[in-house]
């Protein structure tokens, strides 16, 4: 029966990623962390690419419709409230006065 490849968490990549820049040799990390070098080039590769979100871990990402709705509510929580104008309703005041600033 094979093995169940091994999983590793954003973090162990992001060290590993972090040692192998600041000078490390690979074979060395490799054989410490007994990871495969195939695999330290791959992390490195995808960190210069796209830094540290690029290396998430396996899987399936969230459905988008949960992280936009998720998004949205921690934006309306985070956003306060700008009053009306009365003269216009639906514009802002800060909207108006920095449109009449250009």
């Amino acid at each position: 029966m094979p093995k169940k490849p091994r999983l590793f968490s954003r973090e162990f990549k992001l060290a590993a990623v972090h040692r192998i820049l600041a000078g490390e040799r690979i074979r060395d990390l490799s054989q410490e962390l007994k990871v495969l070098r195939k695999d330290l080039y791959a992390w490195r590769d995808l960190f210069r690419a796209g830094g540290a979100m690029a290396l998430r871990p396996l899987g399936r990402p969230r459905k988008a419709a949960a992280i936009a709705a998720d998004g949205r509510e921690q934006l309306a929580r985070a956003t306060p409230e700008v009053p009306a104008r009365k003269d216009r309703p639906g514009l802002s005041s800060d909207i108006v006065v920095g449109a009449s600033a250009q």
